[in-house]
């Protein structure tokens, strides 16, 4: 119950903000059980990994290795701090992939239920206005990752024990693989925010896939 407030869900607030925000940690526990971790166990809780075809096996594996590697690239301390001064893309990936799967989830989710309800109604006021839908979804979902600003020990501490990327990566690595959010916000091509190679989180092979 105590994510039925905000800044994760309001009744007064747009479909759009809580799809962002709710909707995508709904997405991302869901997303746990198809993550590094929830392969291993089958529908009824028991240890026994279900993935046998070898396409399968193999798409997931290059999945997860582009999740690994690009985490392994957020290095947000001095290198004074190394070997610990990036994320450990390994050590994170269960959570990674659930960020990023969920976010995906909750944005399917979200433009399912507008196809069936139809568009909601800009905002009013000069401020809210001037903001798409798509990208209300977007500032959901950045909204929940607010939190204070760490200072260099804390970062350390959690990039060695913690099993979650630190809390200020989590919006930008995760958007970053989204052409939805690149189009939403018309983010130029090969820029920080959309680049040309990225990682495709529980996408299948389905060519509309390449919009969100």
């Amino acid at each position: 119950m105590s994510t039925l407030r905000a800044p994760f869900f309001d009744p007064e607030w747009p479909i759009s903000l809580n799809y962002g925000g709710l909707g995508s940690v709904m997405g991302h526990e869901l997303t746990h059980g198809f993550d590094d971790g929830g392969v291993q166990w089958d529908g009824i809780g028991k240890l026994s990994p279900w993935m046998t075809e070898n396409r399968t096996i193999e798409g997931f594996n290059r999945m997860r290795k582009c999740i690994v590697d690009q985490y392994d690239g957020i290095c947000p301390l001095p290198a004074s701090f190394a070997p610990s001064n990036c994320v450990n893309g390994f050590q994170t990936q269960g959570e990674n992939i659930a960020d990023n799967g969920g976010l995906r989830a909750a944005y399917l989710a979200y433009k399912n239920l507008i196809n069936l309800k139809g568009p909601e109604k800009r905002l009013p006021g000069d401020l809210m206005s001037q903001y798409t839908h798509d990208q209300l979804f977007f500032l959901g979902f950045a909204n929940i990752w607010c939190t204070p600003e760490m200072n260099d020990a804390a970062i350390n501490n959690q990039i060695l024990i913690d099993p979650h990327s630190p809390d200020k990566f989590r919006v930008p690595a995760t958007v970053k693989n989204f052409p939805a959010f690149q189009q939403a916000f018309n983010c130029p091509v090969d820029s920080p925010m959309s680049p040309k190679n990225h990682c495709n989180v529980w996408v299948g092979d389905n060519k509309n896939n390449n919009v969100i």
